[in-house]
């Protein structure tokens, strides 16, 4: 499968299209080394694929699951079989994401909106004066995950540390990845009991209520599920949009950026460079047909979110039309949190263009260096420098709690994603 190109634009000379001329709606690829997959390359499979009632978000439906290639790749973090939404189908399904759902209601109907300005303006505040930052390190990646807190009854502390570990399933570092998704289980399995014997306005608080009356485990991986999902992708969805609205070095564009259609450009955002490239697979129950193509029991079938949004046969719908975009997926397994998200990162957008002057990148996009694995469209930094300003408030500590020791992040070695084919 190709690797993330930071240079990577629609057209002709893009692989997905190289790809859909050789191969059709569906190619035959290795997502990493020894799985094997079909994966989606226009907007009518992927759809498709994400709705049909033929293939199942339960991994113990795929053959590749059961060679234990998945683990080997790092991939198992994503993928393993847990007591969530997220990989389970039907009846169970419904009655597992009910909680998150309601839950995530209840903090829409309490309002974000000053939440949220909040945390962005005391990010910004922290590099204000400097002149220059890591839009990445020192904004998109803390100010997801600091909402979120809240929303988890969190310190900032724990909640940076959770994240942190929350981004190494990304990499698909088995080495770091397995790990990683230990600990968080462990921290869950202890503030799911701490919910149950001190409860409060916080969503472990309210899926342990929750008529569905769901299981220890179950609250306890549904709650890590959202911190894996929701960070990091609302964290370089943040990121990809400025790396649109700031790729422009021309000096007479500043002016134009403080009054840029922020919706708008988070929407071409999604669809020319979306932070999830890729989701790993759904799976074949049965031999089944997604756009012409068929599909053997026991396959799996991967989500190109990256290639459908570059399919010619959008060409002529608006390119900022909402309705056309996947990006939080479709179908009844589509993400319980996208407004949540969609405000978090507008606003985040909105406030590094207010605040900042004469905002540009410190580096040509070409020499931005991509995170590690196949997966992500996502940036390991994006250095800007801006005319210095002046703080908004006070310097003010994060938030409650004492900050979780930051520790070194381990990199596993680059690895060369090949495009690999197989035949039947």
């Amino acid at each position: 499968m190709p690797r993330p190109d930071p240079q990577h634009t629609p057209g002709r000379n893009s692989p997905w299209e190289w790809l859909r001329r050789l191969h059709g709606p569906l190619a035959p690829v290795e997502i990493a080394p020894g799985v094997r997959v079909w994966l989606t390359l226009t907007y009518e499979a992927t759809a498709q694929a994400l709705c049909s009632p033929t293939l199942s978000n339960d991994p113990r439906h795929w053959e590749e699951f059961h060679s234990g290639r998945v683990g080997e790749a790092g991939l198992l973090p994503l993928t393993a079989p847990r007591d969530n939404a997220l990989t389970s189908d039907g009846e169970t399904h419904r009655r597992r994401r009910a909680p998150l759902v309601d839950g995530l209601a209840k903090l829409t109907a309490r309002g974000m909106g000053q939440e949220i300005t909040a945390i962005t303006d005391r990010l910004i505040d922290s590099f204000i004066e400097r002149g220059h930052a890591d839009l990445i390190g020192e904004f998109a990646t803390r100010l997801p995950i600091l909402v979120l807190s809240r929303a988890y009854g969190l310190s900032d502390g724990n909640g940076l540390r959770l994240a942190e570990l929350a981004s190494r399933f990304w990499d698909c570092d088995p080495a770091t990845a397995d790990p990683a998704a230990a600990e968080l289980e462990a921290f869950f399995a202890e503030l799911t009991a701490r919910a149950r014997r001190w409860p409060g306005e916080d969503l472990a608080s309210w899926m342990i209520t929750h008529p569905s009356r769901l299981s220890e485990t179950e609250i306890r991986h549904g709650l890590m599920s959202y911190i894996a999902a929701g960070n990091d992708l609302t964290a370089h969805l943040i990121a990809n949009t400025l790396v649109e609205l700031l790729a422009d070095p021309a000096p007479e564009r500043g002016p134009v950026l403080s009054h840029v259609d922020v919706g708008r450009a988070v929407r071409r955002a999604c669809r020319v460079r979306p932070p999830l490239r890729v989701w790993p697979a759904r799976y074949a129950i049965q031999d089944t047909d997604i756009a012409g193509v068929r599909i053997g029991a026991g396959e799996g079938v991967a989500i190109g979110f990256e290639p459908a949004h570059e399919d010619p046969a959008l060409a002529h719908h608006v390119e900022d039309a909402e309705h056309t975009l996947l990006t939080w997926g479709a179908g009844t397994h589509t993400c319980p949190a996208r407004s949540l998200a969609w405000e978090i990162t507008e606003q985040g957008v909105t406030a590094v263009l207010r605040r900042l002057r004469e905002p540009r990148l410190a580096l040509r996009v070409e020499e931005l260096r991509p995170r590690p694995g196949p997966l992500l469209n996502a940036f390991d930094a994006l250095p800007v420098r801006f005319v210095p300003g002046r703080p908004a408030s006070a310097t003010r500590a994060l938030g409650p709690g004492r900050p979780a020791r930051p520790r070194p992040r381990r990199r596993g070695k680059g690895r060369a994603w090949l495009t690999r084919w197989w035949c039947h």
